[in-house]
């Protein structure tokens, strides 16, 4: 366990040196700002941090057995969980504006346009969730986990100190996003050296685009019309945005989807049997 201490504690260092960095330049009220749209951000990270609890051991069992098809099994049900994932991001990222600006204060209310940005670093954060597992399947393997994060977590201090001065916030969000993408690269890299699962990072770049569309679609009169106010029209057209997703996300995971209720119905089938 020894290794995943500088691991854990390395990210939390950065993200509170970078709090310093914006209390200095842009003020409490800024920190303020930055402090309730982070908090938005960990609501992402949790949800896919908890599927992430769920695949790990799942992925185990098949780096274990290596049935027939193994590697594709794995890409496809990954395919689904980013999905799925994706489904939640988009949902904090329309839906956080209308709770801040019924529920906060107003001096908050300015707080909903960094969730999107805060969001979208925890969309590239979604690689390494499902590349680091096999860092942790293999022994040798975790020991290199911290140079990932330690070489991020510097980086992005590093990147903090000078964005921040010059673009504030957003210089925060930058630094993040930029030492995030370094991580997931160090991660892919050090987890191809000892397993391939079959995954790839196309299939990352294709979902994150596809929920960067749909982020951009959703929140396009927030941004050109209703700023700083609740509309319900607009807050419809939201829910239709969402809608949309679940469609073309239904389509393009059309194969997962079936092999999933294939699945269900074999197993309820069973239970049936053996209740009978």
């Amino acid at each position: 366990s020894i290794p995943i201490m500088p691991h854990n504690l390395s990210t939390q260092v950065a993200v509170y040196v970078s709090k310093i960095f914006i209390a200095n330049e842009a003020n409490l009220s800024g920190l303020g700002l930055y402090t309730v749209a982070s908090q938005f951000g960990n609501i992402a990270d949790t949800v896919q941090g908890y599927v992430d609890n769920a695949y790990g051991p799942w992925l185990y069992v098949k780096l274990y057995e290596k049935e027939d098809e193994y590697k594709e099994k794995i890409r496809e049900i990954v395919k689904l969980l980013i999905s799925v994932i994706g489904l939640f991001f988009l949902g904090i990222s329309l839906f956080s504006q209308d709770y801040i600006i019924l529920f906060l204060s107003e001096s908050y209310i300015s707080s909903w346009k960094y969730v999107p940005l805060i969001v979208s670093v925890y969309a590239i954060k979604t690689i390494y969730y499902f590349y680091v597992e096999v860092l942790f399947f293999f022994k040798e393997a975790s020991k290199k986990l911290f140079l990932a994060t330690l070489v991020s977590s510097f980086l992005k201090i590093f990147l903090s100190y000078f964005f921040i001065p010059q673009l504030g916030i957003n210089g925060s969000i930058l630094a993040d996003a930029i030492s995030m993408i370094v991580r997931v690269l160090i991660v892919v890299v050090i987890s191809k050296q000892y397993e391939n699962i079959g995954l790839h990072v196309v299939d990352f770049l294709i979902n994150f685009i596809v929920i960067e569309f749909f982020i951009i679609m959703g929140l396009f009169f927030s941004y050109m019309r209703f700023q700083d106010a609740f509309n319900i029209r607009n807050f419809i057209y939201k829910i239709g945005v969402v809608c949309i997703y679940i469609m073309v996300s239904a389509i393009l995971n059309r194969h997962q989807l079936f092999n999933v209720k294939e699945y269900l119905l074999k197993k309820f089938n069973r239970v049936k049997r053996g209740n009978s």
